[in-house]
């Protein structure tokens, strides 16, 4: 009877590794943080220069607006970026220079904690929710449709169970 005690308790024990607890879900999601916020500025855009303008961006030294443009002008930027904005400004891929888009960093995302994990039938793959708080923001959040303050947000992650463990295979 005790052989079989031991025997069942290793085999719970060998089992718990395919659980996805708490704890082990906000160790993989930590190795993720912190993390750029991340707004795109459409250069060219009337709209988004009009925004700029209305912001403290230009006075506070960290762009230029141009106001009007010649009709040879169509399509080229409103918004440009000076020397003081650099620290903000985060990489933007070839194809988004292309279209005049400039990727800026609103704050830095940092991980807050686990509030709930939902694992699939099968047991293989999981959803986890979390928050993360926003911190460390920069001016470019007065350019952001919406009014941005330190806040915590509620996001899901999806893991998948692998032979080695748990991974993370995308997060928002």
């Amino acid at each position: 009877m005790r052989r079989l005690s031991v025997v069942i308790l290793l085999a719970l024990i060998g089992c718990s590794s395919d659980n996805l607890s708490r704890e082990s879900a906000a160790e993989i999601l930590r190795k993720d943080f912190p993390r750029p916020y991340v707004f795109k500025v459409y250069t060219a855009v009337p709209q988004q220069a009009k925004i700029a303008t209305e912001s403290t961006l230009e006075a506070d030294g960290l762009i230029n607006v141009e106001r009007v443009q010649k009709l040879a002008d169509v399509g080229k930027p409103f918004i440009s970026f000076t020397e003081k904005a650099r620290p903000f400004l985060l990489e933007t891929s070839e194809e988004d220079r292309k279209e005049n888009i400039q990727n800026v960093k609103i704050g830095d995302e940092e991980f807050g904690e686990v509030t709930g994990i939902k694992l699939s039938g099968d047991g293989k793959s999981a959803v986890v929710e979390y928050t993360a708080n926003l911190e460390n923001i920069t001016p470019f959040a007065s350019i952001m449709p919406r009014k941005i303050t330190k806040t915590t947000t509620t996001n899901k992650a999806k893991f998948g169970l692998y032979d080695d463990g748990w991974r993370l295979e995308g997060s928002n």
